[in-house]
């Protein structure tokens, strides 16, 4: 059965404070008998994508996985163009945080 499974990597870069660090929220597709097999391949696949970046500024950024987020079993049988993968209900605050253009500092 197919799953859809959010993903948390943070980023953190050298000489910086945790709550400056930039965080990745990514949504796999994958496929499991259950929810709980869902998630652990996710995270498998996901600290396998672990890295180091040096950015332009010299610094190192350090993606890691932090944690495995919603996991959503997909109740058509069949993916096709228009099967929803993936919702979930946001507050007010959420909602204009996602909309508001990401500032790269």
């Amino acid at each position: 059965m197919w799953h859809t499974v959010a993903v948390y990597l943070q980023g953190a870069r050298e000489g910086q404070r945790p709550e400056e660090d930039i965080w990745e929220e990514r949504i796999v597709l994958i496929d499991a008998e259950d929810a709980a097999e869902a998630a652990k391949l996710a995270r498998e696949l996901t600290e396998a994508d672990s890295l180091d970046v040096l950015t332009i500024s010299g610094h190192t950024l350090r993606w890691r996985f932090s944690h495995v987020g919603q996991v959503c079993a997909l109740d058509e049988g069949e993916l096709k163009s228009g099967t929803e993968l993936w919702s979930r209900f946001l507050k007010d605050s959420e909602a204009r945080s996602l909309m508001r253009p990401f500032e790269d500092s």
